[in-house]
């Protein structure tokens, strides 16, 4: 019997919504990335919701596809490196261990244990084996490294952290040690890909009414926006980390799509970057 998906509405539902709009992603012509796995995990109850989520604030759609692209890109980079061991902290429904998986690579999703046994029942059905261990647990409270040693993660070799869409709903000092606790977790070389909003628009200081009738929406749901960051080196060099490379929504649309109208502020105060070892 097919695993209960979670309830949607709730920080981990929002995770249904992201998933539908990485699948509307893939529009046009030209689209960023190709994902195939996501429609096998969303219905027509997550679809609902996610269009009302894009009535609400339409420019959200373009944010997940850009950062997509974004991440999909730090990944490969480091698996061309090298890389072989990749911790994906709150995966939800990323599909990125079988879209992308990469000869050798062992995946390490760690999220809530109906989530991860709702996406393994659904791709099992499919026929789709990943190289990946689901690790129940909450690496917010927990000891990140203590959870990878018990599914075989070797801090002996480098590894790649992807923290995509978690930043915000925490607060910052939680931030501060999760990435410190990311740092700690191997010897050997480690990098951390994330995305977060800047402080402005968590103080709802960015001037757009659209935008912070968005964020009290999300509160609705159950997954309020904590966290801004104007400039997040300090934070990584605290916690043993430094930046490699940092972006904003608009510059990404410059780099990826140039022809995109990006018209809300939203692009100017959200932001990817991908922080490496001190």
């Amino acid at each position: 019997m097919p695993h209960p998906r979670p309830h949607i509405a709730s920080v981990s539902g929002t995770a249904f919504v992201t998933a539908v709009f990485r699948m509307w992603g893939q529009r046009g012509y030209e689209p960023l990335y190709h994902d195939d796995i996501t429609p096998l995990l969303v219905d027509r109850e997550a679809v609902d919701h996610a269009r009302e989520a894009a009535r609400r604030f339409p420019h959200a759609p373009d944010m997940i596809r850009l950062r997509t692209r974004y991440f999909d890109d730090a990944l490969n980079t480091a698996i061309v490196q090298g890389v072989r061991q990749v911790v994906i902290a709150g995966s939800g429904l990323d599909t990125r261990a079988t879209r992308i998986g990469g000869d050798g690579v062992q995946y390490f999703e760690i999220d809530r244990g109906e989530t991860l046994k709702f996406k393994q029942a659904v791709l099992h059905r499919h026929g789709h084996t990943p190289r990946v261990h689901y690790i129940a647990g909450d690496y917010v409270h927990s000891d990140i490294a203590t959870l990878l040693a018990g599914a075989g993660f070797d801090p002996s070799r480098p590894a790649f952290f992807l923290w995509e869409g978690n930043t915000t709903y925490l607060e910052v000092d939680t931030v501060h040690d999760v990435l410190a606790h990311m740092a700690g977790a191997a010897a050997a070389p480690v990098s951390v890909a994330l995305d977060f909003m800047h402080e402005r628009v968590i103080l709802g200081t960015t001037g757009s009414a659209e935008l912070t009738a968005y964020i009290a929406y999300l509160e609705r749901m159950g997954a309020p926006w904590r966290s801004g960051f104007d400039d997040i080196a300090p934070l990584a060099t605290s916690a043993g980390l430094r930046v490699r490379e940092h972006a904003t929504c608009s510059a990404l649309a410059s780099r990826y799509q140039p022809a995109l109208p990006l018209a809300s502020p939203l692009f100017d105060h959200y932001s990817v970057c991908t922080l490496i070892s001190a």
